[in-house]
């Protein structure tokens, strides 16, 4: 016996945008939201578990958070462009191009996190003790280093978890 599975399309071109809008822009908001939750359980998981060097290793988590920022950003900028890529081959009616399209997302993707977390291994504590307005306190440079790549590792895969989606 055959099921029917029913589509919810969404006109995006007709109509209003303001009640579709929202739509596109709750994944968004939610992954920031997840993102600053991670970021939470890091610090809370540190504070916890790191005995007596709890300020350092508070202070090494909160230290590698822009760095993590800017690996999250850009393959989000990525999977938009490849979103856009795959939109077009879809909208042209070229099944071959949207096919093309999602195998070479997934493959850069997955690419690009493996070298995204091997440079986060091989470049943290160089690049930790060499930011100008925020420099990384000796005491805190390995635990801030070993930071960075455990999250570096993280945010590799989730976000090219995300592109590849």
């Amino acid at each position: 016996m055959e099921k029917t599975v029913r589509k919810h399309e969404i006109d995006m071109l007709h109509g209003s945008i303001w009640n579709k809008l929202p739509l596109f822009a709750l994944p968004v908001a939610a992954t920031a939201i997840l993102e600053q939750l991670f970021h939470a359980s890091d610090v809370a998981i540190v504070g916890n578990f790191s005995g007596d060097a709890c300020t350092v290793a508070v202070a090494a988590v909160g230290a590698n958070g822009p760095i993590i920022g800017l690996i999250v950003n850009l393959f989000i900028g990525i999977a938009l462009g490849a979103n856009v890529v795959i939109a077009t081959a879809i909208g042209c009616g070229d099944d071959k191009a949207v096919e093309r399209a999602v195998h070479t997302a997934i493959v850069f993707s997955a690419l690009g996190g493996a070298i995204v977390s091997l440079l986060g291994q091989l470049i943290a504590a160089p690049l930790l003790s060499t930011r100008p307005r925020a420099k990384v306190p000796s005491s805190a440079a390995s635990v801030c280093s070993l930071s960075v790549s455990v999250r570096s590792v993280s945010a590799s895969v989730r976000s090219s978890m995300s592109s590849s989606g």
